[in-house]
């Protein structure tokens, strides 16, 4: 029986991160102190921008799954 692995897309989710450009190395530096090492599996990378009058707020959330958890960074 072969065992297949799947390759580690931390750099791909660091680039989904640089691309949304909120703040991305203190979101890529949370990311990868909540990870941990661990490979990434998969990643979904949601960048909401707020607009409330004459401000924009904007929020970003991180979701990560690795083999044995699923991270959550907001």
């Amino acid at each position: 029986m072969r065992t297949v692995t799947s390759p580690d897309r931390f750099g791909a989710l660091v680039a989904a991160i640089e691309k949304t450009g909120y703040y991305p190395e203190v979101v890529a530096a949370g990311v990868r102190a909540a990870v941990a090492g661990e490979q990434v599996d998969a990643f979904l990378v949601h960048h909401e921008p707020t607009i409330d009058r004459d401000e924009v707020r904007r929020h970003i959330t991180v979701v990560v799954l690795t083999d044995s958890r699923l991270i959550l960074c907001h």
